[in-house]
């Protein structure tokens, strides 16, 4: 089964690209992209049922500075990245565009906006990198249970607006609280959906 507490591990860090071929794996990934102190890191331990101990986290946004791999009970890999727009240093956004642009066993990245803010600009350039090069993604918005029901109305508005125009996003939204464990099961069943592991969902 997937996403069962202590099936889950660590795997490793990478800060070159030219590292990737070395991984120990040949399992499809799933990325995790989004803005420093997003929540990707929160929301791994979450959907790993892990508390804090897979992934770790940290208030101070920028603390990713890795590629981080973590094995979800041998049948697929997710990927945490760098966050951009804060301390990122160029090299950072450099490895994680080679990432999704060029690795062939990525199956889909879940792009991450906070929902307390909506896209911003740096979100919409990484969407532009998406639909440039042709790649899937998918909106998630993390930290919901900070907003209101009116402004999620609101937003949800915004981001199905600029999801009509793409090309490459998906349309589902996945809104979602790690803290309050609200949207998980829907998230699960999407990625192990998109790694053909969709019957080993409990």
């Amino acid at each position: 089964a997937l996403f069962i507490k202590g099936e889950n591990k660590f795997v490793t860090s990478i800060l070159e690209y030219d590292k990737l071929d070395k991984l120990p794996h040949s399992l499809p990934e799933i990325a995790f992209i989004g803005r420093s102190n997003v929540g990707k890191s929160t929301l791994i331990n979450a959907l790993a049922c892990a508390g804090n101990s897979l992934a770790k986290t940290s208030k101070k946004p920028g603390h990713t500075r890795l590629l981080n791999f973590y094995n979800i009970a041998n049948k697929l890999l997710l990927v945490d990245t760098p966050g951009y727009g804060y301390r990122s240093p160029r090299y950072f956004e450099e490895l994680v565009q080679r990432y999704i642009v060029n690795r062939k066993r990525l199956r889909n990245s879940c792009l991450l906006i906070d929902s307390r803010q909506g896209f911003k600009s740096n979100d919409l350039d990484v969407l532009t990198i998406m639909e440039d090069y042709g790649l899937s993604y998918q909106i998630v918005l993390t930290k919901v249970d900070c907003v209101t029901k009116g402004n999620m109305q609101r937003l949800l508005h915004n981001i199905y607006d600029v999801i009509h125009k793409t090309n490459c996003c998906l349309p589902q939204v996945f809104p979602l609280s790690a803290k309050r464990r609200k949207g998980l099961a829907e998230l699960r069943c999407f990625i192990a959906s998109t790694t053909n592991n969709l019957k080993r969902i409990n």
